[in-house]
């Protein structure tokens, strides 16, 4: 697996968190495409978002605002250069 994509079991261990907070998490505070991407079944989270969010969500949102938006630029511009 990329080693930037973690499994739902990951980032649980990695904030000590349960099933149900994850659900809540992704429903109320991270954007699908982003934070997580659903492309079958199972659900993988983007490793270098969810560690800044927890650096930066309760902190500095603002700060959290600005890497999504550095991911988003960086990975559309991979999309152009690959089609």
């Amino acid at each position: 697996m990329n080693r930037d994509l973690m499994r739902g079991s990951e980032v649980r261990a990695l904030l000590g968190i349960s099933k149900k907070t994850l659900q809540r998490y992704r429903d109320d505070d991270w954007h699908e495409g982003i934070h997580y991407f659903k492309p079958k079944q199972q659900c993988y989270y983007n490793r270098p978002l969810i560690e800044d969010w927890i650096r930066n969500h309760g902190s500095d949102p603002a700060a959290h605002q600005r890497a999504m938006e550095a991911w988003l630029k960086a990975n559309q511009t991979q999309k152009r250069s690959r089609g």
